[in-house]
C-alpha cells in the first residue's frame, strides 16, 4: 500500500463548517474569494482560514492567492446529499495520517475500542505541541460523521465503527 500519510494536526473546525462553506463555494460558481466567503458565513476570516484548512485536507477545495475553488470532490460532496457527504468522507478519512493511525490503533484494541484517556494520551505522543482535548473533539466530530469510528461519551470509549474502512 505504499509508505503511511505523514500525521499532520487536525485545524478545530466542525464538520458542520465545512459542510456550509463547500455549500456556499459551490452557490458561487465553485470559486469564491476568501473575504466575500467570510462574509457570506458571517464569521471571522481567521475561523474561515480554519475551516478552509479543513477543507483542504479533505481535496475538497485548493485555495490559490485569495480564493477558494471547489475541487472535483469538493463539487461531488457540495452537491451531494446527507449519504453521498458521509461515503465521500468515509473515504477521505483514512487518507489523513492522524486518521491511517487512529484506525491502526483501533483495529489492534481488544473488541476494537479503546478509552478516551489512552486515545488522548496517543495524540500527546505523535503530536506533542497540539491540544489532545480540541484534537480528541476533531477526531470524534469528523469520524462520527463519516461513520469510520464512534465514542460513546457515557464509558468514553472510542471504538471502530462495524462499516470501518481499514487503513
Amino acid at each position: 500500500p505504499g509508505p503511511a500519510p505523514r500525521i499532520l494536526p487536525l485545524p478545530p473546525a466542525h464538520i458542520g463548517e465545512v459542510v456550509g462553506l463547500l455549500r456556499i463555494v459551490h452557490k458561487h460558481g465553485d470559486r469564491i474569494d476568501l473575504f466575500d466567503l467570510a462574509e457570506d458565513l458571517r464569521i471571522e476570516f481567521g475561523r474561515v482560514i480554519l475551516v478552509s484548512k479543513a477543507a483542504e485536507l479533505f481535496d475538497f477545495i485548493d485555495t490559490p492567492q485569495q480564493e477558494v475553488v471547489l475541487t472535483p470532490l469538493g463539487r461531488d460532496f457540495a452537491r451531494g446529499d446527507a449519504n453521498t457527504r458521509k461515503s465521500i468522507l468515509r473515504r477521505q478519512l483514512p487518507t489523513l495520517g492522524l486518521y491511517a493511525y487512529l484506525l491502526r490503533l483501533l483495529d489492534n484494541a481488544p473488541a476494537k475500542r479503546l478509552p478516551a484517556e489512552v486515545v488522548k494520551e496517543q495524540l500527546v505522543l505523535v503530536l506533542p505541541t497540539e491540544d489532545p482535548e480540541a484534537m480528541f473533539e476533531t477526531l470524534v466530530d469528523w469520524g462520527r460523521y463519516g461513520e469510520i469510528i464512534g465514542y460513546e461519551p457515557s464509558s468514553q470509549q472510542m471504538y471502530l465503527a462495524a462499516e470501518s474502512v481499514k487503513a
